[in-house]
């Protein structure tokens, strides 16, 4: 996986698609190689995004080797300190797993990985990222997803428990939640762990021990699951705010601007 000021409301507007070409794009840590992209492009497309917003999306790309990984950055922002803060945190979150790799990991492995932002107001972005991944010599290639969540004022991560009240409650209506994909079969994970279970596994959800994360949208949040291989890796299940409205922690900022009825 975007108020100080300024309004909240979802309209047409441009962003600009940028294929970078820097040479230090893409280090953390000095874990990862420099970005072998030696070329540019510069596009324009249309994109649901909110007005009144006070900075402007464009696309950064980390090439090496078969790792091609796409992901946002916000520029033109007079917040020049926390636009900084933002984009080193959106950056090191889209490399995922990927700066624990050893060279010859790296090497070894490729990954195709764009994204998508479901949400983004003057107080939030919210980042789904998805594609596939394959280690030399292993069966099959996995479909990786997972999200990001920003408080863009702040500069930090947002998790699942940082804006919803974690109960059974709440878990009686994810399990009612509309399934995104047509894989009906992934439903089996929601009978896997009893509600108390779930209540935990949520709680804990968007950290490093977690393969669960959320992303909100203009009237859901999501929320992605891991599931086997065979039904696809991964499962996202959206839940209406109007659904959940007094788990909301309605007092957070970060709601601001966002329909919940």
């Amino acid at each position: 996986m975007t108020v100080a000021c300024g309004k909240d409301t979802n309209s047409k507007s441009n962003d600009v698609t940028i294929i970078s070409a820097k040479e230090n794009q893409g280090i953390i840590s000095g874990s990862l190689p420099e970005n072998n992209n030696k070329n540019s492009e510069v596009r324009k497309f249309d994109l649901e995004v909110s007005q009144g917003i006070d900075y402007e999306i464009v696309t950064e790309v980390y090439n090496y080797k078969r790792i091609k990984i796409k992901y946002p950055q916000i520029i033109n922002w007079d917040e020049r300190d926390k636009q900084n803060k933002v984009n080193e945190i959106v950056k090191e979150e889209a490399y995922g797993g990927l700066s624990n790799f050893s060279q010859d990991e790296l090497n070894e492995y490729s990954l195709d990985l764009d994204y998508r932002i479901t949400w983004k107001s003057n107080n939030l972005i919210s980042i789904q990222y998805s594609g596939i991944g394959n280690s030399d010599g292993t069966a099959h290639p996995n479909h990786e997803f997972y999200t990001t969540n920003i408080d863009i004022n702040k500069g930090i991560k947002v998790k699942l428990g940082d804006l919803i009240n974690i109960d059974e409650n709440f878990v009686k209506k994810f399990k009612e939640g509309k399934l995104q994909s047509t894989i009906t079969e992934q439903r089996y994970i929601l009978d896997e762990y009893t509600s108390q279970e779930w209540v935990d596994r949520l709680t804990n959800s968007d950290s490093k021990e977690s393969e669960i994360s959320c992303y909100l949208t203009e009237d859901s949040l999501g929320i992605s699951v891991p599931v086997s291989h065979a039904v696809g890796d991964h499962a996202e299940f959206e839940i209406k705010y109007q659904d959940i409205i007094n788990n909301i922690k309605a007092e957070q900022e970060l709601w601001k601007g966002i329909p919940l009825k």
